[in-house]
C-alpha cells in the first residue's frame, strides 16, 4: 500500500471500495480507528484461542468457569456497540449512504 500510495495512487480511483480505502489510508484521524478495532478483534480472537489451549489444564480455570458467561456477554456487548459506533461515524464522514 505504501508503494501504491506513493507511486500509483490512481489505482485507488478504480472502484468505490478502493476509494474508501484510500480515504482511510490518507486520513489517519478518525479513520485509523477502523484499523485499531480490527487489531483489537484479532487480539481478542487470539486470546480466546489461547483459552481453548488452556482447557487442557482444567483445574487452573476455576474462576473462568464461574464467570465465563458474564465475561463473554460484557466483552461482546462492548465490542459490538463500539464497532457499530465507529463504523457509523466512518460512514458518515465518507458520505456513504446505506
Amino acid at each position: 500500500n505504501l508503494y501504491a500510495l506513493t507511486f500509483q495512487s490512481h489505482i485507488y480511483q478504480t472502484n468505490t471500495l478502493l476509494k474508501i480505502f484510500h480515504q482511510i489510508l490518507t486520513h489517519p484521524i478518525p479513520y485509523w480507528t477502523i484499523i485499531a478495532v480490527s487489531a483489537l478483534g484479532t487480539f481478542i480472537s487470539i486470546h480466546f484461542g489461547d483459552e481453548l489451549l488452556d482447557k487442557r489444564k482444567h483445574h487452573e480455570r476455576i474462576f473462568y468457569h464461574r464467570h465465563k458467561n458474564k465475561y463473554r456477554f460484557i466483552l461482546f456487548s462492548f465490542l459490538f456497540i463500539f464497532v457499530l459506533i465507529i463504523y457509523h461515524m466512518a460512514m458518515q464522514q465518507l458520505g456513504v449512504k446505506l
